[in-house]
């Protein structure tokens, strides 16, 4: 692969790189695409000062995903990973049209109104991506899609509840007007983040993503236990990411809250021994 897609691969301390532990080489190499294609979608929107530019962008990207299969091999490198991962694994091109989509309404939308409008961002934005990794491990969609929508939801919600300082500062609020206007914290400021409802508005918001985790647990394809390990992983360290935002209450200043080196030890062992036993 060229030096580019391992460069935005490597830009990332994502700890889900734990899940490539139980890959193969054309797994890895898919799935490095598919990572460095939603990285190099999330800059497009995030990292431009200049919207209709970033729409030109994400338009070019689109034709280039409803065309991808008949295409050859390309100049960039990127997008002939891309090429390759979609015709060696069934990833279908309408869920990588759907993320583009769902991270092009971060250009003109900064708040959701309710719960309803949150969850059909995240899956836009991450549910997409969980049936992209199901093509990719071998994984029917009809015998995957609760466990996606429940996982998916469960890992975007916890980014988003980390990140609402980040947010704020980019003039983006993803937690939903309805819950904030229970609480009287909307609209939502960074002096807020301090208020005395702040926390207890988190903990409610906790509590649904808690169920979803748990839904992923009960939704889990478990006759596919051993191709699901990637992401197993990811979901495990996701949810001590979750749990340690809880336990900190919420923090929103500093470093990011992530997984402290008992916790990353467990979740490496648990992936080396069911990788290699």
């Amino acid at each position: 692969m060229e030096s580019s897609v391992k460069h935005i691969l490597q830009r990332s301390k994502s700890s889900f790189a734990l899940g490539f532990l139980s890959l193969d080489s054309q797994q890895k190499r898919a799935l490095t695409a598919i990572y460095g294609f939603c990285r190099v979608i999330d800059d497009i929107v995030d990292e431009s000062d200049e919207v209709f530019r970033s729409q030109q962008e994400l338009e070019d990207w689109k034709l280039f995903v409803s065309d991808l299969l008949s295409l050859e091999e390309q100049a960039d490198d990127l997008r002939s990973e891309l090429i390759w991962a979609c015709k060696r694994f069934p990833i279908q091109s309408s869920d990588l049209l759907w993320l583009i989509s769902a991270c092009e309404s971060d250009l003109y939308k900064s708040q959701y109104e309710n719960m309803k409008e949150l969850l059909s961002y995240c899956d836009g934005v991450a549910s997409s991506v969980g049936f992209m990794l199901m093509s990719i491990l071998g994984v029917p969609r009809v015998l995957s899609q609760e466990y996606v929508l429940s996982t998916a939801r469960a890992l975007q919600l916890t980014n988003i509840m980390r990140d609402v300082s980040e947010d704020l500062d980019r003039g983006r609020v993803y937690l939903p007007k309805a819950l904030l206007q229970k609480y009287a914290l909307q609209p939502l400021g960074k002096e807020d983040l301090h208020h005395p409802n702040f926390i207890p508005m988190m903990d409610e918001l906790a509590a649904q993503v808690d169920q979803f985790y748990d839904k992923s647990d009960q939704e889990f394809p478990i006759h596919f236990v051993h191709r699901l390990l990637a992401a197993q992983t990811m979901k495990k360290t996701y949810r001590y990411v979750f749990q340690n935002l809880r336990r900190k209450k919420y923090p929103t200043g500093g470093d990011k809250v992530g997984l402290n080196c008992a916790q990353k030890g467990f979740v490496l062992t648990q992936a080396l021994l069911k990788a290699y036993l």
